[in-house]
């Protein structure tokens, strides 16, 4: 089992950074490692350097299949750290870099599972599994699993490997990322009275929404918005009036807000303030929900009971690809081996016991499932 400790590692030490993107390195790695137990991944591109890899793996009936999906590139390390963020350092029984918990460490544990399952000439009768580790997850994943997920076969379930403490996320908040331009009027700075400030607007904006959404989750606890200014520029000089503002806004909402709704209170809001502005949406996912009640969860959760680790269902708050793969009109989960609260996180580490308890979980989860169907 040691060799789950060294394959997190070496794929902690390829930058995979997004951006720029740069995936083909790691993914020139897993083919390798993949084609050196007998598979036959193949590696796919839709861009220069973004490579996805893709690896199916065949059983004797094909009576259903299954998609592990986890990804191979990360948000920048930055600066800061205590330790270099692609050393992959091994202290106090964790191993640390820029991916180990999002999500290299749930690649390697996908990874380790195939390896052993060759090793083991475990022949699967009934169960194909579709391994997809896929490049720009970070930014969208236009580059990934979108444009890959059509092209693929039937598939019954999957299980997207990007979740952290064996936690199964059945469903996410929404996503509306916004770029709101406010105009002013320029003057000398030291006649301020003589223009309109650009930025002391954008202020003003950003603080009327940011208190209807205190308002919002006050009134309704289920509500739960979440809201974060992620960037903000304007002026020119410090000696004059700035004419021009823009702020870039993330917000997370549940189920029953739809978008038009939300860009409704904006442009009202906005619009106590000045008319002289533009509104952008940058992205924006739905809201979804996954089954929690099927076949596959009930085998995942009697896979973690005999692990002694109690099934925890939970919403996601952040973006992840479950919405992609509902749409499709496949059911699934993210699901993963990463430790809470380490994503993009300087100092970023996973817990070695985490990584081993994983192989377990998935191998004997994917076992399980392919001795049920011998009674379907």
């Amino acid at each position: 089992m040691k060799r789950i400790l060294r394959l997190t590692q070496e794929l902690i030490k390829i930058n995979s950074e997004n951006p720029p993107g740069r995936e083909r390195k790691i993914a020139k790695f897993c083919y390798d490692f993949l084609k050196n137990y007998g598979y036959k991944p193949r590696i796919l591109e839709f861009a220069p350097q973004r490579s996805n890899l893709l690896c199916s793996c065949k059983s004797e009936n094909s009576l259903r299949t299954i998609l592990l999906s986890p990804h191979l590139d990360t948000v920048p390390a930055g600066e800061n750290w205590n330790l270099p963020p692609f050393s992959a350092k091994i202290l106090n029984n964790r191993i640390y870099g820029r991916g180990a918990s999002d999500c290299k460490g749930n690649l390697a544990v996908g990874l380790e599972v195939l390896a052993q399952l060759k090793e083991e000439k475990r022949k699967f009768r009934n169960l194909d599994i579709v391994f997809l580790a896929t490049a720009d997850e970070e930014a969208g994943s236009s580059l990934g699993f979108k444009p890959i997920l059509n092209s693929l076969p039937r598939l019954d379930f999957g299980l997207i490997l990007d979740g952290s403490e064996f936690k199964i996320i059945y469903a996410q908040k929404g996503l509306l990322h916004l770029r709101i331009n406010i105009l002013g009027k320029k003057a000398h700075g030291a006649y301020p009275e003589r223009g309109e400030n650009a930025i002391i607007l954008s202020f003003n904006i950003y603080s009327q929404i940011r208190d209807l959404i205190k308002r919002l989750n006050k009134k309704d606890k289920k509500a739960q918005f979440t809201l974060n200014i992620g960037k903000i520029e304007g002026g020119e000089k410090v000696n004059m009036v700035a004419d021009k503002c823009f702020m870039e806004l993330d917000l997370r909402f549940r189920e029953n807000e739809s978008k038009e709704k939300l860009l409704n209170i904006f442009k009202k809001t906005i619009e106590k303030f000045t008319k002289a502005y533009s509104l952008k949406v940058l992205a924006y996912q739905p809201p979804v929900r996954a089954q929690r009640n099927n076949f596959w969860i009930n085998c995942l959760k009697d896979t973690l009971l005999g692990e002694n680790i109690k099934p925890h269902f939970e919403v996601s708050r952040g973006a992840t690809i479950l919405n992609f793969l509902l749409e499709r009109g496949v059911e699934g989960v993210v699901f993963g081996f990463s430790t809470s609260q380490q994503a993009h996180a300087t100092d970023e580490y996973i817990a070695i016991p985490n990584l081993y308890k994983g192989v377990r979980v998935l191998k004997n989860f994917l076992i399980k499932i392919d001795n049920i169907l011998d009674n379907e």
